[in-house]
């Protein structure tokens, strides 16, 4: 039994039957050939079926966090949609070997640069996994700015049988470029501004979070408006 195709289509029914989903944006994306990196904000549980909903690839990379081997359901399913399981909190070297592998043979990763779930809907610091995986492998990262799916949204509408408003909006493939007058620690760093910028140009402001005022934000929003 393809369990996995079980899964993946559960998950997308509580997305197609429980919310109002809108997709936005995503015609260049699709024409990507080859490994990927789909980076988006994380607001709510829902995200990561939303993740599924939306993904059209046959090799989606997603991963989930160490602390849910734990939990047998989440162990068997994980390994059912071979998800990477990975320590959020340290250097895990082992889970980042399997992603790159992953990636330059074709996969597509799906990550949160900010490894965690935003309880105030605004968002975090970027981490630099994301960065330094597209970095490392080279393949063309896609910003993705989700909106709607905080857990308190969610749970609120459904408490009252509606079904919450949802966009999930893709922006234009782009390039990390590593400056040979930087430090690699300065490069990564500089890659997850770039991260997190790209991802709140596609965000209303009062998503924006830490990012709301820094000014390459403001720079792609004047390149959208121009």
């Amino acid at each position: 039994m393809n369990y996995a195709r079980i899964i993946r289509g559960a998950m997308s029914a509580i997305v197609r039957y429980g919310t109002r989903l809108r997709v936005v944006g995503d015609d260049q994306a699709r024409q990507l050939k080859g490994g990927s990196i789909f980076t988006a904000n994380h607001l709510g549980i829902l995200d990561g079926m939303i993740t599924y909903h939306v993904a059209w690839q046959k090799d989606l990379i997603v991963l989930l966090a160490e602390k849910y081997r734990k939990n047998k359901f989440m162990r068997w399913a994980g390994g059912q949609m071979d998800v990477i399981f990975i320590d959020r909190f340290n250097a895990d070297l082992g889970a980042f070997l399997q992603v790159y592998r992953r990636l330059k043979g074709g996969g597509v990763l799906m990550i949160a640069p900010e490894g965690t779930r935003s309880t105030s809907g605004a968002m975090l610091e970027g981490r630099p996994g994301a960065a330094y995986l597209a970095l490392k492998a080279g393949c063309p990262v896609v910003p993705v700015g989700i909106t709607g799916s905080q857990d308190e949204n969610v749970r609120s509408h459904w408490r009252r049988l509606r079904r919450p408003e949802m966009q999930v909006r893709f922006g234009k493939p782009y390039r990390l470029i590593e400056d040979p007058s930087l430090s690699r620690e300065a490069n990564i760093e500089r890659s997850i501004v770039e991260i997190m910028c790209q991802i709140g140009a596609l965000l209303p402001e009062s998503y924006r979070g830490v990012y709301r005022d820094h000014p390459r934000l403001n720079d792609l929003l004047h390149q959208t408006e121009a």
